[in-house]
């Protein structure tokens, strides 16, 4: 009788560690898978966002020099290197029929293409921007502000994006989406802080994909702002992701700043 009693309480110990796995690993694990990982040059070391140009080419820029570094996914390599602006501290970079935006982190977009540059301070309210992308259904860029609303303190939780209509060249005053931390962390059942580091809008289901790069944490929305996913990164992989951008096929590229190591360029499939 002692030894099934012992059984029966090693079954009841197994199932409950079982389940603490689960709900462990439904919290924290990551939703992608890592395919490829591609070397990028000391330069590169403050990578802070990245886009895809076409075909197996993506433009990066880092927060240091107004310069777009262009890597060619196949040589493995940088291919060539366009200035635009001094230096700054720019955060990220969208690409649209030939035309290069970077975004400077106090809210001023620089255009680039044929060769010539246009600034425009955008007029943003929250101290820092640091994400951009460009939604090709609506024909405009997204653009995330990192830091809290400055509305006060009802707003303390939300992040704004808001949208600049690249026919008009105007921002929108009031931002498309308000993401609120509060719905991010009935998610992953803690606090976060979740500062938008980097957007990226799926070509294939439009779903917007949001970085934290301070959380190492990435939250997925619909075309509304609703929260459909959130899930954070392993940091020994993914210790400050600062950028995110569809590849044709699919696949999705990240990058990492280098912090006290090496910045990094991976290639993901997420789940």
């Amino acid at each position: 009788m002692f030894f099934h009693k012992k059984k029966k309480i090693l079954v009841i110990i197994f199932v409950c560690a079982a389940v603490a796995v689960v709900l462990y690993t439904y919290v924290t694990k990551d939703d992608l898978t890592v395919i490829d990982s591609y070397p990028i040059p000391d330069s590169l070391h403050e990578i802070s966002g990245i886009v895809s140009v076409g075909g197996t080419l993506v433009a990066a820029i880092e927060d240091e020099t107004g310069t777009i570094y262009r890597y060619d996914l196949v040589k493995r390599a940088l291919i060539d290197k366009i200035p635009f602006g001094p230096p700054g501290d720019y955060e990220d970079v969208a690409f649209a029929d030939g035309v290069y935006y970077v975004l400077r982190s106090d809210g001023t977009l620089f255009i680039s293409g044929n060769g010539t540059t246009t600034t425009l301070h955008l007029g943003i309210r929250e101290k820092q921007s640091e994400g951009l992308t460009y939604d090709p259904l609506t024909k405009r860029l997204l653009i995330a502000a990192k830091t809290k609303s400055t509305l006060g303190k009802d707003f303390k939780d939300e992040r704004f994006i808001y949208a600049f209509d690249l026919l008009n060249r105007k921002l929108e005053q009031t931002p498309i989406f308000a993401l609120n931390t509060k719905d991010l962390e009935k998610h992953l059942q803690r606090s976060v802080k979740f500062r938008p580091s980097a957007l990226a809008i799926n070509p294939q289901t439009h779903i917007l994909y949001v970085a934290s790069g301070v959380d190492s944490s990435m939250a997925l929305f619909d075309q509304n702002g609703r929260v459909l996913r959130v899930f954070e990164h392993d940091k020994k992989v993914f210790n400050q992701p600062e950028g995110i951008t569809f590849l044709p096929g699919g696949d999705a590229l990240i990058s990492n700043e280098g912090g006290v190591g090496k910045p990094t360029l991976l290639r993901v499939v997420f789940k």
